[in-house]
């Protein structure tokens, strides 16, 4: 059974993905589309929401006022959490975004939004 549930069994081969968005010869349009596209399901599905209240929760417990997005990509779901912080959880957070291509227009729009900065 042990050997059924391996990686390396034939029954299981290892498939390696790509995030095509994050390959150095994908053109900067297509990079925007991905992350857009990515962006826009994160607000419609407000999954947010479902995170907010964990955050929350971790940031009372540390005392922190700062949060590190690994991997960020468009800002993922954090320009909403760091809004849902401030208005259902009186929390205000500094939102430091890092990724190999930050989009910079979303730095704009948490930093817009917010009194606390967003940086990259």
């Amino acid at each position: 059974m042990g050997a059924l549930l391996s990686t390396n069994s034939s029954w299981f081969p290892r498939i390696r993905w790509v995030e095509v968005h994050d390959l150095e010869s994908t053109p900067l349009w297509l990079r925007h589309l991905v992350t857009d596209a990515l962006q826009w399901l994160w607000g419609l599905l407000l999954y947010y929401r479902l995170c907010s209240g964990l955050v929350a929760r971790a940031l009372k417990r540390t005392g922190s006022t700062n949060i590190v997005d690994l991997c960020c990509g468009s800002g993922g779901p954090m320009p909403s959490i760091q809004r849902d912080l401030a208005e259902r959880f009186n929390i205000r957070v500094s939102v430091t975004l890092t990724d190999l291509y930050v989009v910079v227009v979303v730095v704009v729009v948490v930093v817009a939004s917010t009194t606390t900065p967003a940086t990259c």
